[in-house]
């Protein structure tokens, strides 16, 4: 089904009602530290502990550990394809229980194999339908710095976990984002 949104025109599959909630999107690198994933994971448990929808955009990585924490409840999946196929497939899995649990897909584009610029395109999706975004791991030059400006160009609220990451360490000497060292910290900053 196509639903207009903010601007964007998308496909999605799903519990539309969850767009009327607080959706806080979780995202960061696809390569990261175990340490990294533990924190994505406990961030999201967080989030829905705090009554907040958690959105993110499928990816291996951060995307993977956010998704699976949040598996028991609803949660919104943004993809860089169409809604008959999944990216990675290595997710396929994830995506049909979002959807089993009264979660959301959405996706802005029509075709089953992602071009570079589709990420992109997933991304402003993803910042589009979310209150916040919190970056967990990015390097500087990342697709998750690109979400990351645009949630400053859109005036969305931007929390960044403090650590050595270039593109974390970039957002925030910058002072484009509030830092978190701690998940207990965050929840301060959320609330």
């Amino acid at each position: 089904m196509l639903f207009n949104y903010y601007g964007d025109s998308f496909d999605y599959k799903g519990n539309l009602s969850l767009l009327e909630t607080n959706i806080i999107g979780i995202v960061g690198s696809r390569i990261c530290r175990h340490e990294f994933l533990k924190i994505a994971h406990d961030v999201a448990l967080t989030c829905i502990e705090n009554n907040f929808t958690i959105a993110s955009g499928l990816a291996v990585g951060i995307d993977t550990a956010v998704h699976n924490a949040s598996l028991n409840k609803p949660s919104i999946c943004c993809l860089p394809v169409n809604l008959d196929s999944c990216y990675p497939m290595s997710n396929l899995n994830i995506k049909e229980t979002i959807l089993t649990n009264q979660g959301l897909c959405l996706s802005l584009n029509k075709k089953n194999r992602p071009e570079k610029y589709d990420f992109l395109i997933r991304n402003r999706l993803l910042v589009n339908i979310s209150h916040a975004i919190i970056i967990v791991n990015a390097e500087r030059y990342s697709g998750t710095i690109n979400t990351a400006n645009e949630a400053i160009k859109q005036g969305k609220k931007l929390f960044v976990f403090d650590n050595d990451s270039s593109g974390n360490r970039y957002l925030i000497d910058r002072k484009n984002a509030a830092s978190f060292d701690s998940v207990s910290s965050l929840v301060k900053l959320i609330n």
